[in-house]
């Protein structure tokens, strides 16, 4: 997407930011955790209730830093785009996760690029 590519580069990078401090605050999130979140957000729907406290966490992270957004740039962030951004950090989850419990080999990867 040109758009993405271009014009809204910092969105999958805000996402990363608020799935890194989510974990920060909670060190139970793995990378399975963050592939269920990302996967409720990207479908539009809520966590199920018996998932993970951390995907329920997450999630609330990742809408709340949609909200966030919009408020901070005094326009709505457009769906398409924040679809597409939550795909795009979905598929980096992938790449750099076997996505088995306990992992955290995306959140370590991402980790490394988000202050502290």
């Amino acid at each position: 997407m040109q758009d993405l590519e271009h014009e809204h580069v910092d969105i999958p990078h805000i996402i990363e930011f608020a799935l890194v401090n989510a974990a920060r605050g909670d060190p139970s999130i793995d990378d399975r955790m963050v592939d269920q979140a990302l996967s409720y957000r990207i479908k539009g729907s809520e966590p199920a209730e018996d998932a993970y406290p951390g995907v329920v966490l997450l999630s609330d992270f990742l809408k709340s830093t949609r909200a966030m957004y919009a408020e901070a740039m005094s326009r709505e962030l457009p769906y398409d785009i924040w679809i597409a951004s939550l795909r795009k950090v979905a598929e980096s989850v992938q790449l750099h996760s076997s996505l088995k419990p306990g992992e955290k080999s995306y959140l370590e990867f991402i980790e490394e690029s988000v202050p502290s």
